[in-house]
Order: structure tokens, then sequence, then C-alpha cells
């Protein structure tokens, strides 16, 4: 008796759907063990479950070499041009952009704080009276520009 298709879609019980994971993760990872001792085959497999657990296998002795490799023929293949981690004038490049950014961004502050107390100061000081009362206008009411308007100074 041969076993059957099994239907390709999510297993709703959730306690299945663990003992499912657990068992054709195995299954997996020794399909992956077979792979690289009978062919000699450089095999990285890397698994998270979906509570985030890692589960991994490498043939060789450092998955990190094997991606390392992975990236440089994906990368050849394609034309481009592997990107070197190693190297420290990208941290130093990332630097100077930084305060490059956050010079830019306290400049563009400065501006919009200068334009919002020019905005704020378009009102025209003028003193009257034998007190010297001082009255504040706004400068869109004032029938002259506020730059024409000439300054007296009264005695009594």
């Amino acid at each position: 008796m041969g076993r059957g298709r099994v239907v390709l879609k999510r297993i709703e019980n959730k306690i299945s759907r663990q003992v499912t994971f657990a068992k054709r993760r195995n299954g997996l990872l020794k399909k992956a063990y077979e792979l690289s001792v009978l062919c000699d085959a450089e095999v990285a497999v890397i698994i998270f479950s979906n509570r985030g657990k890692l589960f991994e296998f490498c043939s060789s002795s450092s998955i990190l070499k094997t991606l390392e490799r992975y990236q440089r023929y994906n990368y050849a293949i394609s034309g481009a041009v592997a990107p070197n981690d190693d190297n420290p004038n990208n941290y130093e490049e990332y630097l100077k952009l930084k305060s490059r950014v956050e010079v830019l961004q306290s400049s563009q502050r400065l501006r919009e704080d200068e334009e919002k107390r020019e905005s704020q100061s378009r009102s025209c000081i003028y003193t009257s009276g034998p007190n010297k009362l001082i009255y504040l206008m706004s400068s869109d009411a004032l029938p002259v520009p506020v730059h024409i308007i000439p300054v007296f100074a009264f005695k009594f």
C-alpha cells in the first residue's frame, strides 16, 4: 500500500502543524546531510520556525563562509559588484553623511524659526502721547509699508 498525496495547504490545527514542522524539518536536515556526504556537495540550510527559532545545517565549517561564497557567485552572475562590509571607508562615509544630514536638518530648523519670527514681527511699534504709550499695529493694516514710515521724536 503506497502513500497518498498530501494536499499542500496550511494545517489549521496548531498542534498538528507543530508536529508536522518538526518531522519535516528533521527530514530536510537529514536529506541535506546525506547530499553533502554522498555527493561531496557544500550544503547550507537555514530554517526559521513560526516562533522565530533558528535551525541550520552546514556541511562546511562555517555557514558564513558558505553564504559569502553564495553572494560572490550570485553577484558574479548578475554582473554587480559584491558589497564589502569589511571596508572601514564605508563606516567613515556613513559618519560623514550622517553629520551632513544633521547639519542640514539644523539649518532647516533655524530657517523655519527665522521665518516664523519674521512673520510674527510684522507688526509696527510706535509711541504716541505724553506718556509715550506703545501701540502695536499689524503691518498688513498700515497704509504705507513699514520700512517707509519715518520716525519722529516729539518734545512737549
